[in-house]
């Protein structure tokens, strides 16, 4: 482990630092001038290892300042922010860490070693307390994720025959996180399936969301009893089919297998596992084993129907003058659309997916290439919150998700799916189809 030690303590990693950390908060000062004594402060820049599972398990990290991630080979398992502990059970039981941590940015921590940490734990009863609490929380929370992980595996399907259970699917009322973002309009462009055009005038834009489901359900009578929870990111690309208004979804990634079979089986959903871990400053989307993007934002300010309306109008247009009038417009339509009473006039609007299946025999063409549209009616929506300084860090350069967020907005939506249409996207290749909607 290559680390750097400080060339000088500073006064604001010292023993006052310490009672910012749930292991040392309300210790006696002589004990954490003591624990300072006997540990060292060491620099990590970012990427570099702080542990790994060949290195002796001789020592415990107590992360002051940055943010590690905790890894299984390549695979990332868990973003942890300062003040955190790393190493703690190898140093206390001796044996070989089953996992690496490495910084992601810049990281001031504490290394102490086996033996000091064991002197330690002898002299302060109180200091062995807090340390068991603390493994006491940690067990609890990995209890926590494997009942959360158990509900991924729900099953809703019926025999003989593993038939899915039928529709329609119905969400109930969840809290939904809409990024507003902006990009090359070409590049978007190029994302889209054959027979979807860019809006004239929001080309440059498209949404992001994240979903907090609680309740996922369907109305058939096969499925009376049965529901699902699970959270899932959505990036959305307003489009046209023909005069038609909708929005295409290139991918979703949930973190349940269920939706994902669900979405894929009965709506062509390019559905793949991925996880939204919650932090202090926002979240982090973790999908094929890697850090996706990082959202972060510093308040909330709350928002009426007719404020969101306005507000997302001005991020979604892009001409100063066309959303100040827009705006205007949107507001009052969405503030009498929102009404109870106007409620069941809301239209559905449909959702574009391209449902793409390979030959089993590895031929180079598509056994399915179809266009998927699914309309999405809004059951109620109620605007919550403009969120305060919003930022989306994309961390992989090799993804289709790209671009900066212009604004941030939280409600809580209910909606349901209806039937979903297919059409072939290569009939309509060879058909000239394309040329018209053009």
């Amino acid at each position: 482990m290559n680390t750097k030690p400080l060339a000088a303590e500073p006064s604001h990693f010292g023993p006052e630092a310490l009672t910012q950390h749930p292991l040392f908060a309300g210790l006696a000062p002589e004990f954490l001038r003591d624990f300072c004594a006997r540990s060292a402060l060491r620099r990590f820049a970012a990427g570099e290892s702080i542990l790994d599972p060949e290195s002796a398990a001789d020592h415990v990290v107590f992360v002051c300042e940055g943010e590690v991630a905790v890894m299984h080979g390549s695979a990332v398992l868990r973003v942890l922010e300062a003040p955190e502990t790393v190493g703690l059970l190898s140093a206390l039981d001796g044996r070989a860490r089953s996992a690496s941590v490495k910084a992601l940015g810049p990281v001031v921590a504490r290394l102490a070693s086996k033996r000091h940490l064991d002197e330690l734990i002898a002299e302060s009863p109180e200091f062995d307390r807090r340390l068991i609490s603390h493994l006491c929380a940690e067990l609890r929370s990995q209890y926590e994720r494997e009942a959360e992980w158990s509900r991924s595996l729900s099953d809703f399907f019926l025999s003989p025959g593993a038939v899915m259970v039928p529709g329609p699917y119905v969400a109930d009322p969840f809290e939904m996180l809409i990024f507003v973002m902006d990009d090359d309009s070409g590049r978007l462009a190029e994302l889209l399936p054959p027979g979807l055009k860019l809006i004239p005038g929001l080309g440059q834009r498209y949404l992001l969301t994240v979903n907090f489901f609680e309740s996922l359900r369907s109305e058939h009578p096969a499925g009376a009893g049965k529901k699902f929870r699970y959270r899932e990111v959505s990036p959305f690309i307003l489009c046209r089919n023909g005069l038609k208004v909708g929005a295409f979804c290139p991918e979703l990634y949930p973190d349940n297998y269920l939706a994902i079979s669900i979405g894929r089986e009965l709506y062509g959903f390019p559905k793949r596992f991925g996880r939204v871990e919650k932090n202090r400053r926002g979240f982090d989307v973790i999908v094929d084993e890697q850090l996706l993007f990082r959202a972060s934002y510093s308040g909330q300010s709350a928002l009426d129907a007719s404020g969101f309306a306005e507000g997302m109008t001005r991020a979604l247009v892009p001409s100063k003058l066309g959303s100040a009038l827009t705006s205007s417009l949107t507001g009052r339509l969405f503030d009498l659309a929102n009404r109870e009473v106007a409620r069941s006039l809301w239209p559905s609007v449909p959702v574009f997916v391209r449902c793409q299946r390979p030959h089993a025999s590895g031929a180079s063409d598509r056994a399915v290439d179809q266009l998927s549209e699914i309309p999405f009616r809004v059951e109620s929506f109620e605007p919550i919150a403009e969120l305060s300084t919003p930022q989306i860090e994309l961390m992989r350069r090799d993804h289709f998700l790209r671009g900066r967020c212009l604004a941030g907005f939280v409600g809580r939506l209910s909606f349901r799916f209806e039937n979903a249409l297919f059409s072939d996207l290569s009939v309509r290749r060879r058909s000239g189809l394309l040329g018209l909607l053009r």
